[in-house]
């Protein structure tokens, strides 16, 4: 559109960040993380976020390794969720790399001939592959797809 300065479909450089970031769970080091429930947390997991309580006050820092004292303080103050360096909780309906690239191989078919689709494919794939290895049939899992 005339104005716009919203990448057309056949700019092959266009990527999409809100797909790839479904497919990626990084803290600010870029290390792999997990969100998971305070109950599913235990003492030697490490923070992958910062963890504020509802006015928004640090109750600790990113690289914090969980004491039982510091699960307590969190359920104290109302916590739900964490987020957790690595993916230390076995989640029902999480998806294995396998089943992740077959996912994204099935999604990405009817835009076979379109560049720019491609190119995000490209992206995603080695995204994947990256993070969790060139074994698709490895011990890694990807979070379900929300």
């Amino acid at each position: 559109m005339p104005g716009s300065s919203i990448p057309s479909a056949s700019d092959s450089e266009m990527t999409c960040p809100m797909l790839i970031l479904k497919f990626c769970h990084q803290n600010s080091d870029g290390e792999d993380m997990q969100r998971i429930k305070l109950e599913q947390a235990a003492p030697g997991m490490i923070l992958a976020k910062r963890v504020e309580n509802e006015r928004g006050m640090a109750l600790c820092k990113e690289g914090t390794e969980l004491t039982d004292s510091i699960l307590l303080r969190f359920e104290n103050a109302g916590i739900a969720f964490i987020s957790v360096e690595g993916r230390p909780v076995a989640v029902e309906g999480e998806k294995s790399v396998a089943e992740q690239l077959s996912e994204v191989e099935h999604r990405f078919e009817k835009t076979a001939s379109d560049p720019a689709m491609l190119k995000i494919k490209e992206i995603v794939v080695e995204n994947l592959r990256n993070r969790y290895g060139e074994d698709p049939d490895g011990p890694g899992t990807l979070p379900e797809e929300e």
